[in-house]
Protein backbone atom coordinates (compact mmCIF):
# COMPACT_ATOMS: atom_id res chain seq x y z
CA UNK A 1 0.00 0.00 0.00
CA UNK A 2 1.22 3.51 -0.85
CA UNK A 3 0.79 6.53 1.34
CA UNK A 4 0.64 10.22 0.53
CA UNK A 5 0.66 12.67 3.40
CA UNK A 6 -0.29 9.89 5.85
CA UNK A 7 -3.45 8.96 3.90
CA UNK A 8 -4.02 5.46 2.58
CA UNK A 9 -4.69 4.60 -1.09
CA UNK A 10 -8.26 5.14 -2.19
CA UNK A 11 -8.95 8.10 0.09
CA UNK A 12 -10.66 10.88 -1.85
CA UNK A 13 -8.61 13.46 0.01
CA UNK A 14 -5.36 11.79 -1.02
CA UNK A 15 -6.48 11.67 -4.67
CA UNK A 16 -7.54 15.32 -4.58
CA UNK A 17 -4.26 16.45 -3.02
CA UNK A 18 -2.24 14.47 -5.55
CA UNK A 19 -4.28 15.98 -8.40
CA UNK A 20 -3.64 19.50 -7.05
CA UNK A 21 0.06 18.71 -6.61
CA UNK A 22 0.37 17.50 -10.21
CA UNK A 23 -1.70 20.43 -11.48
CA UNK A 24 0.56 22.90 -9.63
CA UNK A 25 3.57 21.55 -11.51
CA UNK A 26 1.73 21.56 -14.85
CA UNK A 27 1.38 17.77 -15.10
CA UNK A 28 -1.86 16.41 -16.56
CA UNK A 29 -3.57 14.12 -14.05
CA UNK A 30 -5.40 10.90 -14.92
CA UNK A 31 -7.70 8.82 -12.69
CA UNK A 32 -8.74 5.34 -13.77
CA UNK A 33 -11.74 3.51 -12.34
CA UNK A 34 -13.30 0.11 -12.96
CA UNK A 35 -15.66 -0.29 -15.97
CA UNK A 36 -14.96 3.14 -17.41
CA UNK A 37 -13.73 4.34 -20.75
CA UNK A 38 -9.95 4.26 -20.74
CA UNK A 39 -8.76 7.82 -21.24
CA UNK A 40 -5.11 8.34 -22.09
CA UNK A 41 -2.95 11.47 -21.91
CA UNK A 42 -3.34 11.99 -25.66
CA UNK A 43 -7.16 11.61 -25.54
CA UNK A 44 -7.52 15.39 -25.75
CA UNK A 45 -5.66 18.08 -27.67
CA UNK A 46 -6.39 21.78 -27.99
CA UNK A 47 -5.53 23.99 -30.97
CA UNK A 48 -4.64 26.80 -31.12
CA UNK A 49 -3.25 27.12 -27.63
CA UNK A 50 -2.74 29.94 -26.68
CA UNK A 51 -6.11 31.03 -28.06
CA UNK A 52 -7.60 34.46 -28.70
CA UNK A 53 -11.05 33.63 -30.11
CA UNK A 54 -12.05 29.98 -30.70
CA UNK A 55 -10.10 26.85 -29.74
CA UNK A 56 -10.75 23.45 -31.28
CA UNK A 57 -10.84 20.67 -28.70
CA UNK A 58 -10.05 17.35 -30.34
CA UNK A 59 -11.06 14.22 -28.38
CA UNK A 60 -9.95 10.67 -29.27
CA UNK A 61 -11.52 7.69 -27.51
CA UNK A 62 -10.93 4.00 -28.14
CA UNK A 63 -14.38 2.86 -27.05
CA UNK A 64 -17.91 4.25 -26.92
CA UNK A 65 -19.11 5.80 -23.69
CA UNK A 66 -20.41 8.86 -21.87
CA UNK A 67 -18.08 11.83 -21.60
CA UNK A 68 -18.21 15.32 -20.17
CA UNK A 69 -16.05 18.24 -21.26
CA UNK A 70 -16.05 21.29 -18.99
CA UNK A 71 -13.85 24.40 -18.95
CA UNK A 72 -12.95 26.03 -15.61
CA UNK A 73 -11.10 29.23 -14.79
CA UNK A 74 -8.07 29.28 -12.50
CA UNK A 75 -10.27 29.63 -9.39
CA UNK A 76 -12.29 26.51 -10.27
CA UNK A 77 -15.38 28.35 -11.51
CA UNK A 78 -17.22 26.56 -14.33
CA UNK A 79 -16.94 28.70 -17.47
CA UNK A 80 -18.37 26.45 -20.19
CA UNK A 81 -19.83 22.97 -20.56
CA UNK A 82 -19.07 21.61 -24.02
CA UNK A 83 -20.55 18.16 -23.31
CA UNK A 84 -22.38 16.82 -20.26
CA UNK A 85 -22.43 13.05 -19.94
CA UNK A 86 -22.75 12.90 -23.72
CA UNK A 87 -22.82 9.48 -25.36
CA UNK A 88 -20.02 9.29 -27.94
CA UNK A 89 -18.94 6.55 -30.31
CA UNK A 90 -15.33 5.38 -30.40
CA UNK A 91 -13.17 7.57 -32.61
CA UNK A 92 -12.40 11.25 -32.99
CA UNK A 93 -14.66 14.13 -32.01
CA UNK A 94 -14.25 17.91 -32.31
CA UNK A 95 -15.67 20.55 -29.95
CA UNK A 96 -15.33 24.33 -30.15
CA UNK A 97 -14.53 26.48 -27.15
CA UNK A 98 -15.38 30.16 -27.69
CA UNK A 99 -12.95 32.23 -25.63
CA UNK A 100 -13.62 35.53 -27.41
CA UNK A 101 -15.52 37.09 -24.48
CA UNK A 102 -13.14 35.80 -21.78
CA UNK A 103 -10.37 37.84 -20.19
CA UNK A 104 -6.82 36.66 -20.78
CA UNK A 105 -5.60 34.02 -18.34
CA UNK A 106 -5.25 30.33 -17.58
CA UNK A 107 -8.23 27.99 -17.96
CA UNK A 108 -8.55 24.21 -17.61
CA UNK A 109 -10.41 21.88 -19.95
CA UNK A 110 -11.45 18.74 -18.07
CA UNK A 111 -12.49 15.60 -19.95
CA UNK A 112 -14.21 13.10 -17.66
CA UNK A 113 -15.80 9.67 -17.81
CA UNK A 114 -17.14 8.40 -14.49
CA UNK A 115 -14.40 8.96 -11.90
CA UNK A 116 -11.70 9.29 -14.55
CA UNK A 117 -10.47 12.78 -15.45
CA UNK A 118 -7.89 14.37 -17.73
CA UNK A 119 -7.17 18.07 -17.61
CA UNK A 120 -5.42 20.27 -20.17
CA UNK A 121 -4.39 23.86 -19.69
CA UNK A 122 -5.81 26.49 -22.07
CA UNK A 123 -4.08 29.87 -22.27
CA UNK A 124 -6.35 32.72 -23.37
CA UNK A 125 -4.56 35.80 -24.67
CA UNK A 126 -6.01 39.20 -25.53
Amino acid sequence: SHEFGGMQDGAFTKDFLMYKYLEFFGIDAVWVGVDEISLTDNAISIFPNPVNNVANIHVRIAEAGNLSIVVYNSTGQKISSLAENQSLDAGEHMFEFDASALPGGIYYCVLSSGDQKISKKIVVIK
